[in-house]
């Protein structure tokens, strides 16, 4: 009867990563109906689940699961894993979700301090008054820090025109400036997508992308709550160079604390902008791991 059970156990874990892998494939979250299932089985859960099977499974089952379990991880591990050694660009760029910290959040600081980042989007900062502002403008001289509404800010070395929020589908949120570093301007567009898994994200995506496009010098970067590999995002990728996607060390997956299983956090840089390199940081600060990158202009 206990052999039957694991029997079983293995059998549906094999089911549900090829249904998984399937899907990563073909649709991947462009049907609403399969999107919950897509987000919830990226690459290294299906490595997982045939890992699994391969230890309850027959003896005539173990092996087939063993050479799927290696391509699957072996998969996810060339398309996520980068081994390019850091390189300066003319500007560097910060986003991450704080989780609403109690502030000043000393792991913020810590960073910014080290990084020394040109543009820094945050999300879910939680209340920001007054004196916490001030704050950290003490902290860190030389940075303004501006709230944008509905837990979204910019931490910025230049001057900023003021910010505009913008509220898109299903609950989702974008705050847009234009920000001066030295004689440069850039549009920013700092993006917190609703998580809900239930939610589908193409309205509220396809909005920020019409928001985003048709401007030059322009940065879209925040908590996007979907895979880098969504379908809904293939028009990003049309007009867009994501950090991650270009050369950078280590996993770009940065969700949930340092477990490379999604990669929500993004840093979307206008044709006009070139990615230098790019990496996500360790932290248990928050359960998001913040991307940091380098850029320049295009043909530099």
């Amino acid at each position: 009867m206990l052999g039957a059970a694991r029997w079983l156990v293995a059998g549906l874990a094999m089911v549900i990563a090829v249904c998984g892998a399937a899907l990563q494939f073909t649709v991947r979250d462009d049907s609403p109906l399969l999107a919950p299932i897509y987000y919830a089985l990226p690459w290294p859960v299906i490595g997982g689940l045939l890992f699994l099977a391969t230890l309850l499974g027959t003896r005539t089952q173990r092996l087939p699961c063993l050479v799927a379990t290696l391509a699957a991880l072996g998969w996810w591990i060339f398309q996520s894993c980068g081994w390019a050694a850091p390189a300066d660009g003319k500007w560097k760029a910060i986003t991450w979700n704080l989780g609403r910290p109690k502030h000043p959040s000393a792991p913020l600081v810590k960073l910014v301090r080290a990084e020394r980042p040109d543009l820094v989007a945050l999300i879910e900062t939680g209340s920001l008054d007054k004196n916490a502002i001030a704050t950290y403008e003490r902290a860190l001289p030389g940075y303004r820090l501006m709230p944008l509404g509905e837990g979204l800010a910019c931490l910025t070395r230049g001057s900023v025109m003021a910010g505009v929020l913008s509220h898109l589908p299903n609950g989702s949120d974008v705050g847009r400036l234009r920000v001066r570093i030295g004689s440069d301007w850039m549009n920013v567009l700092v993006a917190d997508i609703d998580a809900h898994p239930w939610l589908p994200r193409r309205q509220a995506l396809r909005a920020l992308l019409g928001l985003a496009s048709g401007q030059s010098r322009t940065i879209v970067m925040g908590d996007f709550n979907t895979p880098m590999e969504s379908a809904h995002l293939d028009g990003f990728r049309d007009h867009f160079r994501e950090v991650l996607a270009g050369p950078h060390n280590g996993f770009r997956e940065t969700w949930p604390f340092n477990v490379p299983l999604l990669s929500l956090d993004q840093i979307w840089l206008s044709r006009d902008f070139a990615p230098v390199f790019a990496s996500r940081r360790y932290t248990f600060a928050s359960d998001h791991a913040p991307v940091v990158a380098t850029f320049s202009p295009a043909g530099q």
